[in-house]
């Protein structure tokens, strides 16, 4: 989960607790990629790498047009990392003050 968050949204900067994941034996390639498919564009390749403080972030659609954060916001239909993490992510520590009644 942790990589698939980091290509949509960027790695985590060097002050947040999240663990960032970056290749540390490869100095040529910083970063990843991941490939989506979708009804309108057909497969759109996401790579992102080391950059500003979150990453560069390409993307290369299957008619060879290339985009940015702005085409990955519009694919993502606004959904950002705070949006994500409270659909997609567990974590005990948030759970932690649940309590059970009968």
């Amino acid at each position: 989960m942790s990589f698939i968050h980091s290509m949509l949204f960027g790695f985590p900067t060097k002050v947040q607790i999240e663990p960032r994941y970056e290749p540390k034996m490869h100095a040529k390639y910083d970063g990843g990629r991941l490939s989506l498919i979708t009804k309108k564009e057909g497969e759109i390749v996401i790579e992102r790498v080391k950059g500003k403080a979150t990453g560069d972030v390409k993307l290369t659609f299957e008619d060879g047009r290339v985009g940015g954060e702005e085409e990955l916001n519009e694919i993502l239909h606004g959904v950002d990392k705070n949006y994500y993490q409270a659909i997609f992510f567990f974590r005990p520590s948030r759970s932690a003050g649940i309590t059970y009644t009968k």
